[in-house]
């Protein structure tokens, strides 16, 4: 946690305690035991002997010990070297001050130990000579992982916000309550996005990331669980260790209901002895305490079926609101359809794009994507021939999982396929399919 000093200060400690037995006991020395971040007592300790162990909780450090960090790294180095890497540092960065660099720099080692820190930013140096962005992330990001249940989601232009389509009420509700001047009493901690499978509930999380600039981070609770007694609570307690030292960073916890199925009040049903409810009592506790805080983490949720979903999940002061993705409304189609048909190498003309639009009424955006893409395999006349929308395929349990979810949830757009004349969509869907049966009948 601290210098080689303290290190090897610890390791003699432990090696003097190693050897202590009750023939020769220490005398007036107090017994310690180092723990990392707010790991509780009683994982480390039988409650018994809490009495005669000191336990000494080290949180991660913050944002200033990360710059002392580096300016000590930096001021280590031979000054021809520290001006090389200032200038490099300034094109990286685009910022002169080397204060201001390593201010920058700091931000993306967050959430890391101390020594995870120091030995990120050692090899970043010796790597490319200077603080890069993308190194000292990409160092982070494999230490980061180290957490059991943890990935981070690197962003890329493919999951960014102007790629997000139709979500017009999720994205006011997201913007006035996560704004950095905003009261801490009123910022959001947990958002809900209910939806059938492939319409961007996802996309969503992704996009709100790379809309404030935030580290994405997928939790995946089942890598939590060890066959080990109290190893999968301390895998939960190292889990929400390295979210709260992260800070403001967006936490992805897709297909929640399926996460969390069985998880919460199952009294030990699952044949684990109430561990699974135990580190979920944990993760829920997490959640409730975070309240009132202006840079902590955000947690979304996604989900098929609120059912599924306990209620421990969604009471008030654990949850901010719930959305309902719908089926997209024809113009958010049309939007979709032509990003994916430029993303393919194929010319999105009005025709084009109008007629896949109106043929696709109920289509999730994920179904779009995989049309876009036939159409530049096979063409225009062809592309409906090898998919089949989920709408089509299981209409009754769609049908159910959308009434549940309008009534649970918010609408995350502002139009919804509802609001359109599906009589009208179909008889211009008939007059499509005509003419390019016309066509094709042409061309033979």
């Amino acid at each position: 946690h601290a210098h080689a000093m303290m290190r090897n200060a610890l390791l003699q400690l432990t090696g003097t305690m190693s050897i202590c037995n009750s023939a020769q006991p220490f005398n007036l020395t107090s017994r310690m035991i180092i723990a990392t971040g707010r790991l509780p007592d009683q994982a480390i300790v039988r409650p018994e002997v809490l009495d005669t162990f000191d336990v000494l909780k080290l949180d991660r450090p913050t944002d200033e010990e990360i710059q002392m960090l580096l300016s000590r790294a930096l001021s280590a180095l031979e000054p021809k070297v520290q001006q090389d890497i200032i200038r490099r540092n300034a094109e990286a960065y685009h910022v002169d001050s080397p204060k201001e660099q390593i201010e920058r720099a700091a931000l993306n080692l967050k959430g890391l130990s101390y020594f995870s820190a120091e030995t990120a930013a050692v090899r970043t140096i010796n790597a490319v000579r200077h603080f890069d962005p993308k190194t000292l992330s990409k160092q982070r990001k494999s230490l980061i992982e180290r957490t059991p249940g943890l990935r981070l989601v690197e962003p890329s232009t493919e999951k960014s916000w102007s790629r997000v389509k139709g979500l017009e009420n999720f994205e006011l509700f997201a913007k006035k309550s996560i704004v950095a001047t905003v009261d801490p009493r009123l910022r959001i901690n947990s958002v809900t996005v209910l939806g059938p499978p492939g319409v961007g509930k996802s996309m969503a999380a992704c996009g709100l990331a790379d809309y404030l600039g935030w580290p994405l981070i997928e939790c995946r609770l089942s890598l939590v669980f060890s066959k080990f007694i109290g190893e999968s609570q301390q895998g939960m307690n190292s889990l929400i260790n390295t979210l709260d030292a992260l800070g403001t960073c967006i936490v992805l916890l897709d297909e929640a209901d399926k996460q969390l199925d069985g998880l919460i009040s199952d009294g030990g049903q699952r044949g684990d002895g109430g561990v699974g409810s135990q580190v979920m009592q944990m993760l829920l506790t997490w959640e409730q305490e975070r309240t009132s805080r202006a840079n902590g983490p955000i947690i979304i949720r996604t989900a098929n079926r609120i059912n599924n979903l306990k209620a421990e999940t969604q009471r008030a002061g654990r949850n901010d609101a719930t959305f309902f993705v719908e089926f997209p409304h024809i113009g958010a189609r049309k939007d979709i359809i032509k990003m994916y048909l430029e993303d393919y190498g194929v010319e999105p003309t009005a025709a084009l794009v109008d007629d896949l639009a109106i043929r696709t009424r109920m289509w999730s955006g994920a179904e779009l994507k995989e049309l876009s893409k036939n159409v530049a395999r096979f063409g225009h006349d062809d592309a409906f021939k090898f998919i089949r929308p989920i709408y089509k395929m299981k209409s009754d349990e769609t049908n159910r999982l959308r009434e549940e979810a309008k009534t649970a949830g918010i609408p995350a757009a502002a139009h919804s396929v509802d609001d359109e004349d599906p009589h009208e969509i179909a008889d211009a869907s008939n007059r499509a399919i005509k003419l390019s049966s016309g066509r094709a009948l042409a061309q033979v």
